[in-house]
């Protein structure tokens, strides 16, 4: 029974990490302006993630506002 506990944790934790680390990529791709690759990666990572990392802001749209990249914004 611990032995699943420990596994169900250790799964639920792989996911987040993960999910964080596609948050975050999609973020600096935002940051740079990079449009084609924002694009690419809003094909598989929830554009209203948030990332509690160093990148300020933390959310994608307000990191293309902040940089007043409209069309990433759109």
């Amino acid at each position: 029974m611990k032995i699943r506990i420990t596994l169900f944790i250790s799964m639920v934790l792989l996911a987040w990490i993960a999910q964080a680390q596609s948050c975050e990529d999609l973020l600096v791709a935002v940051q740079g302006n990079e449009i084609a690759r924002t694009k690419k990666l809003l094909k598989k990572v929830n554009p209203n993630c948030s990332f509690n990392g160093g990148i300020q802001p933390r959310t994608p749209l307000g990191m293309a506002a902040r940089n007043g990249n409209l069309t990433i914004v759109k």
